[in-house]
């Protein structure tokens, strides 16, 4: 179901398989007319060159057949796969189309390529003006970009009141690059809307897979507070301690005010300096516990063994500091334990019962248990290897082999967020089987060079040569050209396509991709009133950007900067010097919480 493309290994496999069982394919024909011989613009330049196209009126054969522009330039890979299919079945396949109604810009163009409407010709003579059910904007780097899309989800979910999370959709040419920005972004409280992530590897997105990762990395540091920090604020190890946010902005105050910057015990430089070092975790943890024995009045207080007891409003909490010291030193003893190189079983019972004792799955990370469950199968399999050759001698494994190990198997499995198509805003990577219809479809990472990627050259690959492919081969880009089309038919209200108008790190201005450009001038061409151009929203640097508060004159064919949020609102006032004033009528209450 919902299969873009099967290789001919595959159809053959399912021939063979239709002799014993029923098999029932269904799959996306994005055109109801017969379009097996569209050639491509690259084909049809190679029939020209070897004299098949026929265009004089005078001669007796027909030239090739066109049909819809964008089809040929884009539907390479599913015509393939359409004629592979036809010619599997005989021919034989029941067609269930729906013309939509053609009244926006976005229906007009799925109407077009339906019925196969070449660019000169059109069934509907009336142009439209451009509309919000398809809309380009370019985007100052990836934050915007997501940034602009979160506050555009939210604006149609209030505009809409039939409009529900699991009819949206976010989907990312890359999800690497852009996780980050969306984490950050979409997990902002108060959360709006739920949402799920799929597409994001294990390594990356899994919590309980990063606390591992994390705990092998403290062997191979200096444990200073940032590798020591990145492991304290991972949920897995807050979830099994009790550990709050507020409990972390604190601890963080106390190992600032303390100087503690790396090393849990260096040796004293001086006579003068601590036993445990002047910026070492031990110095730092003895100042806390002292400042639990000596009152600030206690005569002596400031000559304890060459340390300061270090108290503040906080360090009354008896809880709170026991709570801390006792992570740090739970850390450290399992860093100086993992600190050696010893045998598979070995590593699997000490990792097994560390896991155990450091960390614990939080109640909204339900996916985490599956992780769990892997690394564990992980550590048994690896295990299982290092005894396979009992013949040879034993090799003792180090820290960083047993974490590299762990870091492969992490990276082939697919971790996320939620249940997909059922939590929410589905957020996804643009790839086979995402293209299925949503009422909103989101489309990011749209820019020159990012899309839709670059043919690979390789000499051991025989497709790569000068001679004709066979049917059903296709390159990254056709495929990546074949899935922008799919998108564009499944959205079935509105369609947003992003691109990074600029990089902000080189300071230079950045293009959309070929398909987006090919997309806006088939619009200007065929549905626009003559002579008008297709507007691409610009949306500002930042989102207290004047321009997000006069966006009058957009208004009736983007929306994605019609909501800003309560703090761009306060930013904007502030930067127009009335916010005094704009205060001044606002409530005591209502001051306070802005």
């Amino acid at each position: 179901f919902g299969l873009s493309q099967l290789s001919a290994f595959h159809l053959r496999l399912f021939e063979h398989l239709q002799r014993w069982f029923a098999i029932h394919i269904y799959t996306l024909n994005p055109c109801e007319a017969f379009w097996e011989d569209v050639p491509t613009p690259a084909e049809r330049r190679s029939l020209e060159r070897r004299g098949l196209v026929i265009t004089s009126p005078d001669e007796t054969h027909d030239p090739p057949i066109i049909g819809h522009p964008l089809l040929a330039t884009w539907g390479k890979s599913g015509r393939d796969h359409i004629r592979m299919l036809c010619q599997l079945t005989d021919y034989n396949f029941e067609a269930a189309y729906q013309e939509p109604a053609a009244d926006t810009v976005l229906h007009r163009l799925q109407s077009q390529m339906l019925t196969m409407t070449p660019a000169e010709e059109t069934t509907h003579p009336a142009r439209l003006p451009q509309d919000r059910s398809l809309q380009m904007m370019g985007c100052p780097g990836r934050l915007r970009e997501v940034e602009s899309v979160h506050q555009s989800i939210i604006h149609n979910l209030e505009s809409d009141p039939h409009l529900k999370p699991t009819d949206v959709a976010v989907l990312v040419t890359q999800m690497e690059p852009y996780l980050p920005c969306l984490e950050l972004t979409f997990n902002r409280v108060p959360q709006p809307f739920t949402y799920n992530l799929v597409d994001a590897k294990a390594d990356t997105q899994s919590a309980y897979g990063r606390a591992l990762l994390d705990l092998l990395a403290l062997t191979e540091g200096d444990f200073g507070r940032k590798q020591v920090f990145g492991l304290i604020q991972n949920p897995c190890l807050m979830q099994r301690f009790g550990i709050a946010s507020d409990h972390l902005r604190i601890w963080a105050d106390w190992v600032a005010a303390l100087g503690i910057f790396h090393s849990y015990q260096s040796p004293p430089q001086s006579p003068t300096e601590p036993a445990g070092g002047s910026f070492s975790w031990l110095q730092g943890l003895r100042r806390l516990r002292l400042a639990r024995i000596f009152a600030a009045t206690d005569p002596g207080r400031d000559h304890v063994a060459n340390l300061l007891p270090y108290s503040d409003i906080h360090t009354a909490d008896d809880e709170l500091l026991q709570r801390f010291c006792q992570v740090v030193e739970l850390l450290h003893e399992a860093a100086c334990t993992l600190q050696t190189s010893a045998g598979a079983a070995w590593w699997q019972s000490t990792l097994t019962s560390l896991c155990e004792r450091l960390f614990a799955i939080p109640p909204d990370y339900p996916g985490e248990r599956h992780m769990r469950d892997v690394l564990y199968e992980s550590l048994a399999e690896m295990t299982r290897t290092h005894q396979l050759g009992p013949h040879l001698p034993a090799a003792d494994l180090s820290p960083a082999m047993v974490k590299a190990c762990l870091a492969d198997r992490l990276a082939t499995i697919n971790g996320g967020r939620g249940e997909y198509l059922t939590d929410g805003v589905t957020v996804a990577q643009l790839q086979p089987m995402r293209p299925i219809p949503f009422k909103i479809v989101y489309v990011l990472g749209l820019q020159e060079g990012l899309f839709p990627g670059r043919t690979e050259s390789a000499s051991l690959d025989l497709r790569s040569g000068h001679g004709d492919r066979r049917l059903g081969e296709t390159t990254l880009p056709e495929r990546n050209r074949y899935l922008f089309l799919e998108t564009l038919l499944s959205a079935r209200q509105w369609l947003y396509l992003s691109f990074i108008n600029r990089d902000l790190e080189k300071d230079r201005p950045m293009q959309p991709c070929s398909p987006l450009v090919e997309l806006k001038r088939h619009i200007e061409a065929t549905i626009l009133p003559p002579e008008t151009l297709f507007q691409i929203h610009k949306v500002p640097l930042s989102g207290h950007d004047s321009q997000r508060f006069t966006a009058a004159e957009t208004a009736t064919w983007a929306d994605t900067g019609m909501r800003p949020t309560l703090a761009d609102h306060v930013a904007h006032y502030r930067s127009l010097g009335v916010w005094d004033s704009v205060a001044a009528t606002i409530s005591e209450p209502e001051h306070t919480r802005l």
